[in-house]
Order: structure tokens, then sequence, then C-alpha cells
């Protein structure tokens, strides 16, 4: 790696395992940073008492004890997470003495290797392809990639119905061999393909939106991957036979792709998707009066997930990822839904200290609020709401999505079409299961109908 100019992230933790392979979701380590300019990795790094971090102000604050220390650079373009993934740089963890270090020293010397994509008893193969739209954007090659997995004694003559799987944050192929395992005996019992889409990128994941910031994605599937996937594959090219499923932003992600690209995708069912209408945004109305995204509409502290020990509250997660950088799940909705700004980054929907929402930015978003967007464009999408789309999601999910779930569901149930969105008994992750599996194999074939003609594409939206 050549002469440095950034961050470089150095992770505190107590235990055997490395810093950098630690909870930082719910439960975070202290976080560490130093900004270094024209610095050679492989050089040594002087921490010392007074270098700044997360939740712990200084690492000489520290409580007592034995820690390991281990300093990461963020290397990967494509990759959501600062701290690992191949070719990531980091030192070796040094453990260190609190109370007794004035200093200590770490060296950047190790790069993570290169490895699988897939494991090779997943069933499932990497196909990739150049996207000119997201190179453009982007200024460098970027490849659109997926897992792909044909089910076992297909007929290589007979093109087979997909089904196009988009994972939950941050959508890592690395997800690709659990999905496999779990669609995969139905797959091969229904003779349907399945195409885990990989959605991360360095802005969090992408949800296959035409974003500002985050890109061309929908255009990018659309026009550049899906097309050069199915000239090199035995897969059927017709709307009907492609369906989509997902979970969480995956979730979001297939229910916006069904609605926003009609002549594609046949139908999709989608599990727990992130916020559908923004006047729940986790708990927060993002369109309200002096709305703040770390305060509820009665003034209380804006939970982001429940957890069994008690709530995670939004303002200490939200800090905690920042101190990360780009690519976290809540950063992840600007760089989706936010204007671009002139420094090439999605301007912030709120302040990260007040926790204040930019009224603007709040406005800007309205474009990809599925609930609005329902309202809006009924005569379109009502057909497609109608026949192609089911959406399943708990009623106590871990990261309060119900409450979107149920604008979208009354909007829906006000005009007729109740059965659209389930409201079931079970939390965010519980959803997703054998039941629900078999459930969108039947909603897929009873769209693909494989010994019927394919039907007409769906009228094009105004």
């Amino acid at each position: 790696m050549d002469a440095y100019t950034g961050r470089v992230w150095v992770l505190a933790a107590q235990g055997r395992r490395e810093p950098r392979h630690g909870n930082w979701w719910f439960a975070p380590n202290p976080i560490f940073h130093v900004d270094v300019t024209d610095w050679a990795p492989g050089t040594p790094l002087v921490l010392d008492a007074d270098t700044t971090g997360h939740p712990v102000a200084r690492l000489g604050d520290l409580p007592d004890g034995d820690w390991s220390l281990q300093g990461v650079i963020r290397t990967s373009p494509r990759a959501a997470s600062a701290l690992t993934g191949p070719g990531t740089v980091h030192s070796r963890p040094v453990r260190v003495k609190v109370q007794d270090m004035p200093q200590a020293t770490i060296t950047l010397d190790k790069v993570e290797p290169q490895r699988s994509l897939v494991q090779a008893d997943s069933g499932m193969t990497i196909f990739q392809a150049p996207s000119p739209l997201l190179s453009a954007h982007f200024g460098w090659p970027f490849n659109l990639r997926a897992a792909v997995r044909l089910p076992e004694g297909h007929d290589p003559a007979t093109r087979l119905p997909t089904l196009y799987v988009i994972g939950g944050f941050p959508g890592s192929l690395e997800s690709a061999p659990m999905l496999s395992w779990m669609f995969g005996p139905e797959a091969d019992a229904h003779g349907v393909a399945m195409v885990y889409l990989e959605a991360e990128y360095l802005g969090g994941h992408s949800a296959f939106v035409n974003g500002e910031a985050s890109g061309p994605w929908a255009d990018a599937l659309v026009t550049e991957f899906i097309p050069a996937l199915e000239a090199a594959l035995p897969l059927r090219t017709d709307r009907d036979g492609r369906f989509l499923t997902g979970h969480s932003s995956g979730g979001w992600a297939t229910l916006w792709l069904v609605l926003d690209q009609p002549n594609t995708f046949g139908g999709t069912l989608s599990t727990a998707p992130d916020p559908v209408s923004f006047n729940r945004f986790q708990t927060v109305d993002i369109h309200a009066p002096d709305a703040n995204i770390y305060t509820r509409h009665d003034g209380g502290d804006a939970p982001i997930a429940r957890m069994p020990d008690g709530a995670i509250l939004a303002r200490d997660f939200i800090r905690t990822e920042t101190a990360f950088g780009e690519g976290g799940q809540m950063r992840s909705f600007e760089w989706t839904f936010s204007p671009r700004g002139e420094d090439g980054l999605p301007v912030p929907l709120w302040n990260r200290n007040t926790g204040e929402i930019d009224p603007a930015v709040a406005d800007a978003w309205r474009h990809y609020d599925i609930n609005e967007r329902v309202q809006r464009e009924w005569d379109a999408l009502e057909p497609i709401l109608r026949d192609r789309v089911l959406v399943i999601m708990g009623n106590a999910d871990t990261f309060h999505l119900e409450g979107a779930a149920e604008q979208l569901d009354a909007t829906l149930t006000a005009r007729g079409l109740p059965e659209v969105v389930e409201l079931v008994p079970g939390d965010h992750s519980s959803v997703l299961n054998p039941a629900t599996v078999k459930r969108v194999f039947k909603r897929m074939m009873q769209v693909a109908r494989p010994d019927a003609p394919p039907t007409p594409p769906a009228p094009s939206q105004p």
C-alpha cells in the first residue's frame, strides 16, 4: 500500500478475540482514531493517553486492566465495514495495561487475504459483470456481482424461473451460503434458479435504488446486470419468470424494485422491510415540526432496537456508528435517499450532535417513501400491489419497523387491499422461517406458470 492520508482506527477490547472482530452494533467496544498524512503503513504508529475516541473520550480513560489494541485502515472501495474484508490493512493486536501505559505502538503491516466469496458446499458460483453506469458514478471500474445456484438436475436446454434474493444490511456475498441452505431445497423441488444479489458497497446497502449519492443501482441492475446474467445462463427472460424476495434492508429493496421496475419483475414476498413510511422512521416522524432523530414525538428518548436487556437508544447507536465513518446502517439510509452534496457525499438528514432533522433533506426523502408513493401513484401501482406483492412484518419487530408497516397497511386497507401487508406475531428474525420460504415459492410459481406462455409486460409507470 502506498503512502496513506486519512484515518487509522484503533480498536480496543478485552479477551482473546481480535478487537476488529468484536460486536460493534449493540455492545460496542471503545474505538479511537488517529488522522495521518502521507504515512507509510508498516511505519510504527505511536498512541498516547490523549488519542481521542468513542464512547471513551481518551485512550488514557480506558478502565484499568489488560486491553488489546489493534489498528485498521479502510482500503476496500466496496466494503461497508472499515474493519474487515479482503485487502484490509491492520496490525497485530498489542496487549497493554492501561494503568502503566504512557504510550503504545502499533504497526499496520498485515493485509487480510482474498478468500472464496461463497463456500463450495453451498452449491453457488459467483457471476459478475462490469457496470459502466456505476463505474462512471464512482470514478473507478465497478462490477456488479451475484451468487448463483442452479437447481439440481436441471435441463440445460430449459430456461429456468429465477428467484432474485437480496439480503439484509449490508447485503454482502458472505451471506449467500446461508440463503442457499435456507432456500435451496425448495428451489430444487420447484426447478428454480436462485440469484443472490450483492448489495454491499462503501455506502452500506445499496437497496438497488437510483440515488443521487449512491448511484444508478436500479438502472445498472435492470439494463446491465440481468441482461448479462440471462445471456450467460439458462434463465427465463420474461417478467413473470423473475421473482424477488428479501429481508430487512433487502425486504425494502425488493418491495421498491417491484413497484419501481414493474416490467422487469413478476412479484415479491418481502419480509421485515426497512421503514416503508418515513412518518414512522423507526419511532420518529421525520416530517414533524422540530423533528429529532434522537427524540420520540412524546419527548422521550427514541429507541432504535428492542433487546432482551432493554432498549438501544438511537443516540447511542448513531454516535457509535459515526465513529466508524461511512458504511453504517443509519448512514446507509442517507446514501440511499439524500441529495448528493458538493463533496460527493450524501447530505445528512440529521445533525449528529443534536439529532435535529433538516426539513429540506426530509422533503427530498419523500421520493423514496413507499407509503407516500402508493398514495401518489395509486392508479398505476394498485394492480401490482393487488396481484404481485406480499409483505410480512413481525408485530414486535426488533428495530421498531412494524410502525411503518402498519401505516402502509392502513393505506392499502382503506383502498380495499387488506391482504398485502401481514402483521404477524414475532420479531425481526422470526418472520423469515421455513413456512415463509414455502410461501415464497408458492407465490412465485403462481406467477411464473412454467407451462404457460409469458404474460405481457405491465403498463409503464407515469
